[in-house]
């Protein structure tokens, strides 16, 4: 058994079957031991006035990853206080699993459209940094961005089957009473309707038009 664990973080909110499919494409890919889901508690580039409480994201990470024995999720960015730095991150989990080594998975549109905070250190930490190619984005113009970076040799490339799935485009959705069927697994759909997220219906237990 691999002896790397792949680091899955961001807001998953809500967590949809894109995050899912590329996890087990990395997880595949890289011969990982497992994969990791870490739910942000703050966002350090994001204001996102429609993030529910990291309670109810860690929640919904447990239903949709429920049936698959190599996921997990894990707590440690919403014990912590202050923005959810990655590098800070890892270096938690370096001191948990101490025979462990580490890949951070992300996607190729959150490394080329955010300044990531002590980036070289945190690939100095990682044993490899591993880019998903997200629709309308291209590796290349990663490559260019990486370019002045010590350790870019440890940035990894993956093209995973054309998924174009966004937690922004479920979230408009439920609000205007659309379906979300087969975006998200149906535990985390019925999550979402159960607490009325991302509605501004909050008197209908059905805030979505016909069958979803």
């Amino acid at each position: 058994m691999s002896d790397i664990i792949g680091i899955m973080g961001g807001t998953f909110n809500p967590v949809h079957y894109g995050h899912l499919i590329a996890a087990e494409e990395a997880l595949n890919f890289l011969d990982l031991e497992k994969i990791l889901f870490i739910p942000n508690s703050i966002p350090p580039h994001k204001n996102d006035p429609d993030l529910i409480s990291g309670k109810h994201r860690l929640e919904m990470l447990k239903l949709a990853i429920a049936s698959n024995p190599k996921f997990e999720v894990s707590d440690i960015e919403l014990k912590r206080s202050g923005p959810s730095y990655s590098i800070d991150t890892v270096e938690e989990l370096i001191n948990m699993y101490k025979d462990k080594s580490f890949v951070f998975i992300t996607g190729l549109d959150a490394v080329l459209n955010c300044e990531w905070h002590r980036f070289d250190d945190l690939l100095e930490k990682l044993t490899y940094f591993l880019t998903i190619e997200r629709s309308g984005l291209s590796f290349e113009s990663l490559e260019k961005k990486m370019k002045p970076l010590k350790n870019r040799e440890k940035i990894l490339f993956l093209s995973i089957p054309g998924v174009n799935i966004s937690s922004t485009d479920i979230r408009f959705r439920v609000e205007e009473g659309k379906s979300i069927r087969y975006l998200v697994p149906d535990e985390v759909s019925d999550y979402i309707y159960k607490n009325k997220f991302y509605t501004k219906n909050k008197e209908s237990n059905s805030p979505y038009i016909g069958v979803r």
